[in-house]
């Protein structure tokens, strides 16, 4: 399907507070808390862009978004726009595809530089 199925997927849109972008929640899961930043600064298209800051090497930390309805035997592309500074270990963006049925799909996107 051509349209874009991910809810803000510039992050554009403000959540009621007016403090993160509507739609996605920062979260992490491990090691000390990362900080997570709407910010206006260093954007690839648009006004707008989030940013993790972790704690440690040992913090995973994401920003999450809703479940996105999809229909079987469609197919669909996913693809992100990410900038990294200050990396020390592994930065990924991962995704998951589920069923419902206690099926669950994990899937990395290996990282194409832009030239």
């Amino acid at each position: 399907p051509a349209n874009n199925h991910a809810p803000n997927p510039g992050f554009e849109q403000p959540n009621p507070q007016g403090a993160g972008p509507r739609g996605w929640v920062g979260s992490h899961w491990a090691g000390p808390a990362a900080t997570y930043s709407w910010v206006t600064h260093t954007v690839h298209s648009g006004s707008r862009a989030v940013r993790i800051a972790n704690a440690s090497d040992a913090t995973r930390s994401r920003w999450r978004a809703p479940v996105v309805a999809v229909q079987a035997g469609q197919t669909y592309r996913y693809g992100v726009h990410i900038r990294g500074a200050q990396i020390a270990g592994t930065a990924r963006v991962t995704g998951q595809i589920r069923d419902f049925s206690a099926v669950a799909s994990r899937f990395s996107l290996a990282p194409e530089p832009v030239a």
